[in-house]
C-alpha cells in the first residue's frame, strides 16, 4: 500500500516534471535567434531511494520539443541504469519493467541502507547521468503512540526521534478514509516535534482514525520540494536522484466540535 502510493505519487510528479521541460524549451525557442534549430534531448532521470521500500525504481525519459506526443506510457527502453554505495561491492544493476522507462532493482530483500551514500550512473546513447545521495537515518515517534486516542482540544506536542542526515520533515496527517482522495499538504519542519494544535482545524476536522506520516528527506529531496532549484541538474542530464525514509502512527482523533463519523 506504502509502496504503491510512492510510486504512483512519483509518476505523477515525473509527469509533471516532463509538462515543465515542455513549458521550458517552448520559452527558450522563443528566445532563439535561429528558430530552426532542432531540438537536442536531454537525458531525465527521477529516482528516490527510501530504506523503508522492498524495491526501488528509477524513471528514464528524456526533454520534449513542441511536436511531440506526452503521455504516461513514454519512457527510454534500452537504458544502462546501475547504483552503487562506498564500498563499491553492492553495484545493483536495474532491470527494465513493462512500463517503458521505469526500471527496478529485481532484489528480494531491502538493500536500501540509513546513512549509506549511493551513486547513481544512466547511460543512454551517448548521454550519461551520474548523481549521489545519503540516505537519512531511522527514526520514530516518541508521541503519539500507535493506536492512541486523542482530543482536539487538548492535543499533545508530536515529538520523534532525530533522524541524522535528513535536511527536514514533511509531516503529513491523512484520514484514514481519504488516503487515495489527493494529495495532502505536508507540514514542514527541521525540529524533531510539531504543534498539531495550531493546525487542527485543517487536519483533524471530524472525528475518526487518522493516518500520521512523517518523511525525513535528504538535501537533494528538500531542495526538490522547496528550495531552489525545483529540477536538480544531473550532470549531461535533468531530474532528481534522492532519498528519503518515513515513520507512521495510527491514531483516533475525537473532534469535540465535530460529531462522530
Amino acid at each position: 500500500m506504502i509502496s504503491e502510493t510512492i510510486l504512483d505519487s512519483n509518476k505523477l510528479r515525473f509527469m509533471d516534471l516532463k509538462i515543465l521541460l515542455v513549458l521550458l524549451f517552448l520559452f527558450i525557442s522563443c528566445h532563439n535567434s535561429n528558430p530552426n534549430q532542432k531540438h537536442q534531448s536531454q537525458l531525465v532521470v527521477f529516482c528516490v531511494l527510501s530504506p523503508n521500500l522492498l524495491t526501488q525504481t528509477v524513471i528514464v525519459d528524456k526533454t520534449y520539443g513542441i511536436g511531440d506526443t506526452i503521455t504516461d506510457t513514454t519512457g527510454l527502453s534500452g537504458a544502462t541504469v546501475l547504483i552503487w554505495d562506498n564500498t563499491l561491492f553492492d553495484t545493483v544493476r536495474f532491470i527494465e519493467s513493462d512500463t517503458p522507462g521505469f526500471y527496478h532493482d529485481n532484489i528480494d530483500t531491502k538493500w536500501v541502507k540509513p546513512l549509506a551514500t549511493y551513486h547513481l550512473l544512466v547511460v543512454y546513447d551517448k548521454d550519461t547521468v551520474r548523481a549521489t545521495t545519503t540516505v537519512p537515518d531511522t527514526f520514530h515517534f516518541l508521541r503519539p503512540v500507535d493506536g492512541e486516542t486523542l482530543y482536539t482540544n487538548s492535543l499533545p506536542i508530536f515529538l520523534w526521534t532525530k533522524s541524522t542526515g535528513s535536511k527536514s520533515y514533511f509531516f503529513c496527517p491523512f484520514k484514514a478514509s481519504r488516503l487515495d482522495t489527493g494529495f495532502i499538504l505536508p507540514l514542514i519542519t527541521s525540529d524533531t516535534f510539531l504543534d498539531m494544535n495550531l493546525y487542527k482545524e485543517a487536519y483533524f476536522d471530524s472525528t475518526g482514525f487518522y493516518q500520521i506520516k512523517n518523511f525525513a528527506l535528504d538535501e537533494n529531496r528538500y531542495r526538490y520540494e522547496v528550495g531552489p532549484p525545483k529540477i536538480d541538474t544531473l550532470g549531461d542530464g535533468i531530474g532528481h536522484f534522492g532519498s528519503q525514509t518515513f515513520t507512521m502512527v495510527r491514531v483516533y482523533i475525537i473532534n469535540r466540535h465535530h460529531p462522530i463519523n
